[in-house]
């Protein structure tokens, strides 16, 4: 599992340009009507890098997520997986992840994508996942997918679980899928607003 770098700040810069948002633009004070993981909606063209945000949003300051668990499930013959950087809300809170990709041994033509995310005792007291951008996950667009495709980016499973030792399940968590949409290469790509959007 890695511990937070600077290797995960440069996409979230990437991801501010792209999607062109100011820094303070899209505050959302307060908290969500339920406890949401999402993975955002993004474009490019064909050969092209998307980053997909993997965000959560809080139901209240009393849920204390410790660690999230998911497995995505993708269509590897129209999109690569390259890698996952962290989001730098992972600061502060000593978290670490680990993202896999694998085959899917009852589809070939798709692709399982294992992620985990926890913190980790720091000084004795381990603290809770913050709302707000968890992780980005880098896509490569293949070459020969049709402009106009949207390939969906659904949960095949998700899991959170608190911060005590031994971490209880939380429940209910909403699962919210993404998609990456495959644009002509004159189009204007976008990457949904998840900068300060929690």
């Amino acid at each position: 599992m890695k511990l937070l770098t600077a290797a995960g700040f440069p996409a979230i810069i990437i991801g501010i340009l792209i999607s062109g948002i100011g820094l303070f633009g899209h505050i959302q004070p307060g908290f969500a009507q339920a406890t949401v993981i999402s993975l955002g909606m993004v474009s490019a063209p064909p050969d092209g890098d998307v980053i997909v945000p993997l965000l959560l949003e809080l139901e209240s300051e009393s849920v204390q997520i410790g660690s999230i668990t998911a497995i995505i499930n993708y269509n590897s013959a129209l999109v690569t997986f390259l890698r996952g950087e962290a989001g730098f809300l992972l600061d502060g809170v000593h978290a670490g992840f680990d993202v896999q990709a694998r085959e899917n041994a009852t589809d070939p033509s798709r692709s399982l994508l294992k992620l985990d995310v926890r913190t980790e005792p720091d000084g004795g007291e381990r603290k809770a996942l913050r709302k707000g951008l968890i992780l980005s996950l880098m896509f490569r667009i293949n070459k020969d997918t049709p402009v106009d495709t949207e390939i969906p980016l659904p949960f095949e499973s998700l899991s959170a679980g608190n911060i005590d030792d031994p971490a209880s399940r939380i429940d209910p968590v909403t699962p919210e899928a993404g998609a990456i949409e495959v644009l002509s290469a004159d189009a204007v790509p976008y990457v949904g607003c998840f900068f300060f959007t929690h």
